[in-house]
């Protein structure tokens, strides 16, 4: 097939301010969940975490495109970006659970491994020499920050480590060609909207309980709140 079409523009500054913004917020959002892991499943955090990601995405989206907020042109590449999306956030919180924050964050730093690999073949992107040479130099530095031979790891946990990278890889991918047409804003309300769905029905399948007090439902909602900033940022 023919390459994609030329992004619209190219904000390079902009885009790093973004993305590391994104960063401190995924670091934010990841002890909390951390912290309150041992009192519930992954199941109730990321029913919360979705549900209450969604209200703020979508006043941002109707304020920002009034009747259009919803409307998306490429419903193949957001299925699949959904799919990834839901896969990679489900492995990191299940790492989480089972291994420390620095090891589980060690192991996402292989994230930038797989989206060089993925580039050339999803985004018909040139990645040279030196981008494969500075990639190989930072994975390697995670290999030796994660130090497999350690003590703490769990080989189910490291599972879910490189799964969330990896799934993660392709989010981005499927991100990157979703921004060439869609608003931000609307990609993220219908793939966190998929994800509110999907957790609600677990959470009442597996009969589980809501959190009574009030120390629960202040970081449940603090997660929430932050997650939708973290998916506005990802996305733009």
């Amino acid at each position: 097939g023919a390459p994609d079409q030329p992004d619209r523009f190219i904000n390079i500054p902009l885009g790093i301010s973004i993305g590391i913004a994104e960063i401190f917020l995924t670091v934010g959002i990841s002890v909390l969940v951390k912290f309150i892991a041992p009192d519930f499943s992954i199941i109730t955090i990321l029913m919360f975490r979705y549900a209450l990601c969604l209200p703020l995405l979508i006043l941002v989206a109707i304020f920002q495109h009034g009747r259009a907020a919803f409307a998306v042109s490429q419903y193949r590449i957001l299925a699949a970006r959904t799919i990834a999306g839901l896969s990679s956030l489900t492995c990191f919180y299940a790492a989480l659970d089972l291994m420390s924050l620095a090891k589980v964050t060690s192991l996402f730093q292989t994230l930038t491994l797989f989206i060089t690999f993925l580039a050339p073949f999803l985004l018909n992107e040139n990645v040279g020499w030196r981008r494969w040479t500075a990639v190989i130099v930072g994975f390697s530095g995670a290999i030796m920050v994660i130090s497999p031979t350690a003590d703490g790891w769990s080989s189910l946990g490291v599972a879910f480590g490189f799964g969330a990278p990896f799934f993660g890889a392709l989010m981005l991918v499927m991100l990157r060609k979703l921004g060439r047409s869609d608003n931000p804003a609307s990609t993220a309300i219908w793939y966190n909207g998929t994800g509110a769905v999907m957790f609600t029905l677990l959470f009442t399948w597996q009969g589980e309980t809501l959190p009574m007090d009030q120390h629960s439902i202040v970081i449940l909602v603090l997660i929430g709140i932050l997650s939708s900033c973290q998916q506005f940022f990802i996305a733009l």
